[in-house]
């Protein structure tokens, strides 16, 4: 049995003991006493964090999987990234070579060099040779352009993508032991997600420029077609025509402080810690304004354009057939790939709930990558939603690829090496521009629960 399956084991057993406990009340006619009461939740909070052990392990498999593949990839591209007349062998703003590309052209060491003077020009470390200027100049990167380093991840760019991080991760003892902040992209890529539950299920489109976006839309739900006689004349059935314009909103990390000692000395991989608090950060902002965003000078969160599905009889309750309901208020044509939104502390609440058939509403998951569902749908968990009280919409039901979150497709990671030297610190921090709309053809694919 896998150390996966064993937690899982443990996790059944655990609910299916509290589940015990609630069954045996019913039976007798009665509520749990105070003290089955707090051994129940006692019992479900276990199991809540035997299924973040769970998950944990689950990421490390998709991690190990995803490092596997990456790695068969720069395996694949190594030849063309050998080849000096392909013209993704140099960075941005690198001359071609007069001679055809045989002779000043970028290698590896290169780039390595070249970016690793990148951080050290103007640093308190300094140490810039005329090694790391030499291959600057060969690989079109200015040393002299300040603390910013533009890291572009389009897709359509995966050699060119490559060669930085790969010079960026590149460990050669000319750094000095210099910070790489090409290693922060993946924790803080990573965090944004965990931490940004909206960035995980919403359909993310990725840009390389930050212009206005007109997406096009069209209401025909109205129209339908007519029988008519022989010879007789058609009309015209116009649709609704429409656009929604998704522009590019300016976030920030702020600025990570971190003392030179720590830097120099600290045994721990600091990058990975540092893109983790950064992407933390542009993750919680991000998903709070993607969740309820009022859209005037900032994104329209998904919880503002829902529309009605369900009424709550109660302002501090939620019941069973509520909840089935919402689920059923979703529009057929926007069910296949439905799931639910709510708050953790929303999902504690529901746990107990059960259909006319008594069975509970919350399935616990028994298989490798597959969540919890309610209903037979998936569970999102997202903390920016309301609490269960008076007139908040507590819950969202429908189908969350309708919500376009707009990304402009460069992560800007800064490292200040001067604003706060009288300190002896240096300063990192990142930008990102984002914005976010529902896309709703007029028949509401997201609905609401909302308390009395």
């Amino acid at each position: 049995m896998t150390r996966i399956e064993q937690l899982r084991a443990q996790r059944k057993a655990l609910i299916e003991n509290a589940r015990k406990i609630l069954d045996g009340a019913e039976k007798a006619g009665r509520e749990m006493t105070a003290e089955e009461d707090a051994e129940f939740g006692r019992m479900h909070d276990e199991a809540d964090g035997l299924w973040t052990q769970i998950e944990t392990e689950e990421k490390k498999l998709q991690a190990r999987a995803v490092m596997a593949q990456r790695q068969q990839q720069a395996e694949a591209s190594l030849e063309a990234l050998r080849d000096p007349t392909n013209p993704l062998n140099r960075l941005p703003g690198s001359a071609a070579p007069a001679d055809g590309g045989q002779q000043g052209a970028a290698s590896d060491e290169d780039r390595v060099l070249a970016v690793q003077g990148w951080f050290l020009a103007n640093s308190a470390r300094g140490g810039v040779s005329d090694r790391h200027r030499d291959a600057a100049d060969r690989c079109g990167i200015s040393l002299e352009r300040g603390s910013e380093l533009v890291l572009n991840l389009h897709s359509n760019y995966p050699t060119l993508r490559n060669h930085l991080q790969n010079a960026l991760r590149s460990n050669v003892p000319a750094s000095g032991g210099a910070l790489r902040l090409g290693e922060m992209l993946g924790p803080l890529e990573q965090a944004m997600l965990t931490y940004g539950p909206m960035l995980a299920v919403s359909d993310v489109l990725r840009t390389t420029h930050g212009n206005p976006l007109p997406w096009p839309t069209a209401n025909d739900t109205t129209n339908t077609g007519r029988q008519i006689g022989e010879s007789k004349p058609v009309a015209s059935k116009d649709p609704t025509f429409g656009a929604r314009v998704w522009n590019a909103y300016k976030f920030t990390s702020d600025e990570v402080l971190v003392p030179f000692e720590l830097i120099r000395d600290t045994p721990l991989n600091l990058v990975q810690i540092l893109g983790a608090m950064l992407g933390e950060r542009l993750g919680r902002i991000i998903n709070t304004k993607a969740t309820t965003g009022h859209g005037a000078a900032t994104m329209f969160g998904i919880v503002p354009r829902s529309v009605l599905g369900k009424a709550a009889v109660g302002a501090s309750a939620i019941a069973a057939d509520e909840l089935i309901d919402l689920q059923d208020s979703v529009p057929v044509a926007y069910r296949p790939g439905a799931a639910f939104m709510m708050r953790d502390s929303t999902r504690s609440a529901i746990r107990k709930l059960k259909d006319l058939e008594n069975r509970y509403l919350w399935e616990q998951s028994l298989q490798l990558g597959v969540p919890d569902k309610l209903v037979s749908w998936n569970l999102h968990i997202n903390d920016d939603m309301a609490t269960i009280a008076t007139g908040q919409r507590t819950v969202l039901a429908g189908n969350f690829s309708y919500y376009k979150l707009r990304q402009v497709n460069t992560i800007r990671i800064y490292r200040l090496t001067e604003r706060h030297r009288e300190n002896d610190q240096d300063a990192f921090l990142a930008f990102t521009e984002a914005d976010g709309d529902l896309l709703d053809p007029g028949t509401g694919p997201i609905r609401h629960l909302v308390q009395a």
